[in-house]
């Protein structure tokens, strides 16, 4: 289960590249976690770039 991020934390994690991200999670939280929320993480850029591609795709027509 994903944890609950302070703002802070959150603030912090979203200045990070994709690597610098995955290490800090690996430290912080371990392997595991890293992995779950990488898992989470790249579900919910597809979605979103699904949304938005759908959008497009709808504008031009």
């Amino acid at each position: 289960m994903l944890r609950n991020h302070s703002d802070k934390e959150l603030d912090y994690m979203c200045t990070l590249d994709w690597d610098s991200l995955m290490r800090y999670l690996d430290e912080k939280y371990g392997k595991e976690y890293r992995n779950e929320y990488a898992e989470w993480l790249s579900n919910k850029i597809l979605e979103i770039h699904n949304k938005v591609d759908h959008r497009t795709n709808e504008e031009l027509n």
